[in-house]
């Protein structure tokens, strides 16, 4: 759908990554339009990170992820 409405731009999704490699607490934090944080958000859902440590125990971390929606 936003790619007929020719819309492009970037979106910074904020997350937290828990101990197990899970993804909680995702949110907006620069928005492009109502599509493609929506877009944006579904794609941060999909992946998986390798916990944080600190003295060697895994630990929260929370992140920040820019995404680029560009049309070719």
């Amino acid at each position: 759908m936003a790619r007929k409405a020719g819309m492009e731009g970037l979106v910074v999704v904020g997350f937290v990554v828990e101990p197990d490699g899970s993804i909680s607490s995702i949110h907006v934090i620069k928005s492009a339009g109502k599509i493609l944080d929506q877009a944006a958000i579904e794609a941060v859902k999909k992946l998986h990170f390798k916990p944080g440590k600190q003295r060697g125990k895994p630990v929260r971390v929370r992140m920040a992820l820019p995404i680029r929606f560009q049309l070719k």
